[in-house]
């Protein structure tokens, strides 16, 4: 076996990085490929909790439909639900007969899987989660 030249090994470390470190890192999760995007579509068992009050409450059944990022949907009582999605993340507001506005954040843990914390323009907030309706 002959020495390894200055120019040789150039050439392997060239390759490494033009060639075989993207794909690693593309094959890794890397570079700027985004989270998978969910879609929730559907009816879902909606649970909460409200801070300083032990329990929880629900479930509620919320009907979500989703086009692209843009969510809309009704309550239980029929009110418009408003929102977005945005990779795992989700985000909807709708405002109650008593016109308090209540907007649930979180994220999507795929399955129906949901949870996260809501506020409401009377000052409330808790957590919440959720499961698809079967």
């Amino acid at each position: 076996m002959g020495k390894i030249t200055n120019k040789r090994r150039l050439k392997v470390c060239t390759l490494f990085f033009v060639v075989l470190l993207p794909v690693f890192l593309g094959s890794c999760g890397g570079g700027s490929q985004s989270e998978q995007t969910w879609n929730v579509t559907g009816t879902t068992n909606v649970y909460h909790t409200t801070s300083g009050t032990p329990g929880e409450q629900g479930p509620d059944l919320f009907t979500f439909t989703q086009s692209g990022s843009t969510l809309i949907g009704k309550t239980p009582q029929g009110q418009s639900i408003t929102g977005t999605v945005s990779d795992a993340n989700i985000t909807f507001t709708w405002v109650g007969a008593d016109s308090v506005a209540y907007t649930y954040t979180g994220t999507i843990q795929g399955g129906g899987i949901m949870s996260g914390t809501w506020t409401a323009t009377n000052g409330q907030s808790g957590t919440w989660r959720s499961t698809k309706s079967s």
